[in-house]
């Protein structure tokens, strides 16, 4: 049976359920939500970082993987984002806890970050299984059924879809066909995805208006690439394929937001 509730009333139901919670969620928007819910027993860790591009390291979190993914969510000079992203993973290898509840969006992409998560809470025998709320962004309202997902083979799908972008069945993790597809395209130099989003969506004459073309068509919508996402890989879709001078023009219209 699922259940769609209400945030709050989802952590309240999570506490009634079960005991010494960590809950992780994807990024902070829900931060404020969880930490006047939870039980007394429990904690919150926000990881923002999705996986869904740049290399990744299995070493979790080694040197390799802390440099890699800083270097993967930086646009110029603006660490800020990946560092507490860092801190927080070194926060979750140190916890102890009897239960983990994921907190996450429903976009395909958000389920690369379960993905991570549940091979790393595998890799560092940190629990046998999680439990799962998806929020869904157009009803504003949290899904869940509180069935046990289970980490095992969590690890093994990490090293072969998100650090050697390689096509493998994940969907008893809740991992698509089509949501790896699309990772390992948007991740290839050659992106049939990122061009056909240059040849339909990006005008020259008007840069600032590429992302709000680009969101409002569901053929993209669904796979949930925010705003930084779409600059980050456009940029570097456009210096791979030798357009500097648009890729500079186009990113100076992020940073005059």
């Amino acid at each position: 049976m699922k259940y769609c509730m209400d945030i709050r009333d989802a952590i309240v139901e999570c506490s009634k359920r079960y005991e010494k919670i960590c809950f992780i969620l994807e990024g902070n928007a829900f931060l404020g939500d969880v930490i006047h819910s939870k039980s007394a027993d429990s904690e919150c860790v926000s990881i923002s970082d999705r996986m869904i591009y740049g290399s990744v390291s299995s070493s979790i979190p080694s040197y390799r993987f802390v440099v890699n993914r800083i270097k993967a969510n930086t646009l110029k000079k603006d660490y800020q984002n990946a560092v507490e992203d860092i801190l927080s993973i070194n926060n979750l290898k140190e916890s102890k806890y009897e239960n983990y509840v994921l907190f996450q969006f429903d976009f395909l992409l958000d389920d690369i970050w379960k993905l991570f998560l549940l091979s790393f809470l595998e890799k560092n025998k940190k629990a046998e299984y999680v439990f799962i709320l998806k929020y869904l962004h157009e009803e504003n309202t949290v899904k869940t059924n509180f069935e046990k997902v289970y980490v095992k083979g969590a690890y093994y799908a990490l090293k072969n879809i998100i650090c050697k972008r390689k096509k493998i069945p994940a969907e008893q993790y809740g991992v698509s066909e089509e949501t790896v597809d699309f990772m390992i395209d948007i991740n290839n130099k050659k992106s049939k995805v990122l061009e056909h989003i240059f040849n339909h969506y990006i005008d020259e004459k008007d840069l600032k208006k590429s992302y709000f073309n680009f969101r409002s068509k569901s053929e993209f919508s669904k796979y949930g690439l925010s705003e930084f996402d779409f600059y980050k890989l456009m940029y570097e879709f456009l210096i791979v394929n030798k357009k500097e001078k648009i890729a500079n023009d186009f990113l100076k219209n992020y940073f005059k937001k």
